[in-house]
């Protein structure tokens, strides 16, 4: 019970840091 908890949430975590990490690479590529 408390995986699958861990683990609905880990995808929504990893979700967000893969997007924040594309978003802050992106911005490096513009401004550097």
């Amino acid at each position: 019970m408390l995986l699958a908890h861990f683990n609905k949430y880990d995808i929504n975590f990893f979700k967000c840091y893969n997007y924040d990490a594309l978003l802050k690479q992106s911005l490096l590529t513009v401004t550097g």
